[in-house]
């Protein structure tokens, strides 16, 4: 199976689970225009024409997306569906643009990092070769560090007149597969040791994180930040 069908099974199923629990809060009426589809298969048949007699495949202009009788507009979507993403759109371009400008203006004594937690997910094989080289119990975190390069370790020395960003990409392996706010402070460590060997000073980190709720939306959480002078120095 190819990453792309894996990503797409994995949004399949989180967005049948959205839509289930919307249809078991609403009235009679959505149910009954309103299917949730049990396969990623099931729900490409409904954005398709039905399939030429004696043919065991669709037509090449409908799997091409080139025919004028079907398309993904034939899917019904509840309005519960649709309402969440413009400002879900607004605050992923707003926060990209954010970043694109903190990068632009960013200190020479500050860096930024960018953490993407997997969510837990593991990594499922297909066959019994395969398992020998994949541990579904190891979950990881990957971290995006921008810092300004320095020429003993890089080879180029960034300053204000000409500013050089270096993009570091670190992955965290860990078998905690809970990925609580203890163990992202404990990666926040790591990488503060990461840069201490990298003979990086640094004085203001800017963090931005993905918004589980688990990880990062408790009390604790938010505690931890007021508490990083005295955790960093």
């Amino acid at each position: 199976m190819c990453h792309q069908h894996v990503e797409l099974q994995l949004v399949f199923k989180d967005c049948m689970k959205f839509r289930k629990r919307v249809i078991d809060e609403s009235t009679e009426a959505n149910q009954a225009v309103t299917e949730v589809y049990t396969s990623v298969a099931n729900i490409i048949e409904q954005t398709l024409c039905l399939k030429p007699e004696d043919q065991g495949y669709h037509k090449f202009k409908c799997l091409k997306r080139e025919c004028k009788d079907c398309g993904v507009n034939n899917l019904v979507l509840l309005p519960e569906e649709k309402e969440q993403f413009p400002y879900h759109s607004f605050l992923a371009k707003w926060q990209k643009e954010q970043l694109d400008s903190l990068l632009e203006n960013l200190p020479l004594d500050q860096a930024v990092c960018s953490h993407d937690c997997s969510e837990g997910y593991a990594c499922r094989f297909q066959d019994e070769i395969q398992s020998q080289y994949f541990d579904v119990n190891i979950v990881s975190l990957h971290v995006i560090l921008y810092r300004h390069s320095n020429a003993e370790v890089d080879g180029v020395q960034s300053s204000g007149e000409e500013p050089a960003i270096c993009k570091e990409h670190l992955f965290v392996l860990s078998d905690d597969v809970n990925q609580d706010h203890d163990s992202v402070l404990h990666i926040q460590k790591l990488i503060s040791k990461h840069l201490e060997e990298s003979n990086c000073t640094i004085k203001k980190m800017h963090e931005f994180k993905d918004g589980c709720a688990g990880q990062y939306k408790s009390r604790h959480c938010y505690g931890d930040p007021s508490c990083s002078l005295a955790t960093f120095g």
